[in-house]
């Protein structure tokens, strides 16, 4: 069994506008004065989310308790149905806080007959520690997103910049989930300064140079919204 990979608390601070494209964000940033430069390169992200029957993460989200929490597969570059490389992810917030549980998951084919018990099978043949397992039970997939990331690191290191653009969302329930264009954001990009808890006093120096305010999003509830529309609390 594998132990798994857990993340430190850090802030996680979005900046989510309609006038200004992705392209103006990067703009934004390169001329930041804490000299952000691109590292890594961009690529498509891909989601999976999972949920209880009665979208209790959801929920929890759109009210906005403190201790919350969204569980997903991810996977980095174009999907063509078979996903090389998934990884299980808990993210968990603590007020606006935030870490990852991480777990490598076996090969994964989207092509495949995925049936009310595909995900379960899957998880079981993965290695997945049992108490992670019994948490998996009970949460089924709703929701598939991809988007384009492109980062950006300030000069000291202490910051990083992410600009997520062409947000895309898939209802899982739909069988033709990997083609066509899914439904889009109307936001469609979103910039999100992340760094350790113990410089968010410094962190006003960063954000004082930003012509956009900060904002609540989650593109887990954004992607709900979208495509089930008549949700409501």
């Amino acid at each position: 069994m594998q132990e798994g990979r857990y993340s430190e608390y850090r802030f996680e601070r979005k900046f989510v506008t309609s006038r200004i494209d992705h392209k103006g964000l990067e703009q934004i940033v390169r001329i930041h004065p804490a000299l952000f430069n691109e590292i890594y390169w961009e690529r498509q992200v891909n989601n999976i989310y999972f949920d209880t029957p009665g979208l209790s993460y959801y929920f929890d989200n759109v009210v906005g308790k403190s201790q919350r929490r969204k569980v997903r597969i991810r996977w980095y570059g174009e999907d063509n149905g078979l996903i090389e490389h998934p990884v299980l992810e808990f993210k968990i917030k603590s007020g606006s806080l935030g870490r990852k549980a991480s777990f490598d998951l076996a090969p994964l084919d989207l092509r495949a007959d995925v049936n009310f018990d595909f995900f379960d099978r899957h998880f079981q043949a993965s290695s997945i520690p049992e108490n992670v397992l019994e948490e998996l039970k009970g949460l089924k997939p709703f929701l598939l997103n991809k988007y384009r990331r492109r980062y950006y690191r300030s000069a000291d290191h202490n910051f990083r910049f992410t600009i997520d653009f062409d947000l895309r969302y898939f209802d899982f329930s739909d069988v033709s989930i990997t083609i066509g264009t899914g439904k889009k954001d109307l936001v469609n990009s979103i910039l999100e300064l992340k760094y350790d808890q113990e410089l968010d006093d410094q962190a006003s120096e960063i954000t004082q140079h930003l012509p956009i305010r900060m904002g609540k999003s989650s593109k887990y509830v954004n992607g709900i919204d979208i495509i089930r529309n008549n949700l409501a609390v």
